[in-house]
């Protein structure tokens, strides 16, 4: 099976300014949260990080308090991240300013009470197709998505899946801006 690059258990991680060379797929950075086993990566932040092939940059599981600043995530097979739940929410994230390119998904993360703002959401690359471009459904909602740019068809089918309860507004798409979410 893949391993894992790094596993964070504890709190306040700051990983900033290098480049992701291709790695495992099951993820380069696993920040996990589990009470019972007395584990929390959350407070993590990750800043300037460029991912150039190979699977997951971040496996976030129940984690917390999340920044993901300036990550450029291209020519990975899986996603560039992936936020689950097995313990309470994955909440109060900050993504921004990212650009995610050229992978088969980008940003599928049941997320709540998060911001995911200013980033470039690419539809297609040289080597993929993105199936998945951003897809917060899973979380408890009441995200703020705005100012992106979101390449490709703004539907469901075309990859961009939001929570009953989050706001998407101010977003640019193909036919101007759009301050609905996508159906």
């Amino acid at each position: 099976a893949d391993a894992i690059g790094i596993t964070v258990h504890g709190k306040g991680w700051l990983f900033s300014n290098f480049k992701a060379e291709p790695y495992p797929a099951q993820a380069l950075i696993l920040a996990e949260r589990n009470l019972a086993g007395n584990l929390d990566g959350s407070d993590m932040s990750i800043i300037g990080v460029e991912q150039n092939a190979g699977g997951l940059l971040l496996d976030a599981i129940s984690a917390r308090q999340l920044t993901i600043i300036g990550v450029h995530g291209h020519d990975a097979g899986v996603a560039v991240i992936r936020a689950s739940v097995t313990n309470g929410s994955a909440h109060r994230w900050r993504i921004s300013g990212c650009r995610f390119m050229n992978n088969a998904n980008h940003v599928i993360a049941k997320l709540s009470d998060s911001e995911i703002s200013h980033n470039l959401f690419h539809a297609q690359g040289l080597s993929y197709a993105a199936t998945t471009k951003l897809d917060t459904s899973g979380g408890d909602g009441r995200n703020i998505v705005t100012k992106n740019i979101m390449t490709g068809s703004y539907s469901v089918a075309g990859g961009y899946t939001a929570h009953a309860d989050d706001t998407w507004y101010d977003n640019d798409i193909s036919t101007g801006k759009t301050s609905t979410n996508p159906v």
